[in-house]
C-alpha cells in the first residue's frame, strides 16, 4: 500500500492551528488510520480529515477507508471533522468551549 500524500493545504492548516495553540499529530502517512490528523484544543481531541477545497468536488470525496472510519466514529457519537480550508479549521476550533 502506498503512503498517501497530504493535500496541498494540509501544511497551512496545521501551521495556523498550531499558531492559535492547538496540538497537532499528523496521521496521514498511515493509510489504515482513515484520517489526516489528531488535533487537541481547549480540552477536546478531534479526528480531522483534510481535503483541498480548491479541488473539484470529485477530488474531495472521502476514500472507502475514510468513509468507514467516519461511520465508526459517528456510530459512537464522535464527530469526524472534514476541513477544506484554514478558515473552516479555525472556525471549528474557535467554537470549542
Amino acid at each position: 500500500m502506498t503512503r498517501p500524500k497530504p493535500d496541498a493545504n494540509h501544511g497551512e492548516i496545521r501551521a495556523r492551528c498550531r499558531e492559535i495553540g492547538a496540538a497537532w499529530v499528523d496521521t496521514h502517512g498511515d493509510p489504515t488510520i482513515g484520517f489526516d490528523a489528531v488535533v487537541g484544543y481547549r480540552g477536546h481531541l478531534l479526528a480531522v480529515e483534510i481535503k483541498d477545497g480548491q479541488q473539484p468536488p470529485s477530488r474531495q470525496r472521502l476514500t472507502p477507508n475514510e468513509l468507514a472510519r467516519q461511520a465508526d466514529f459517528e456510530r459512537v457519537g464522535v464527530t469526524y471533522h472534514i476541513w477544506r480550508s484554514v478558515a473552516e479549521a479555525i472556525a471549528c476550533l474557535e467554537e470549542l468551549t
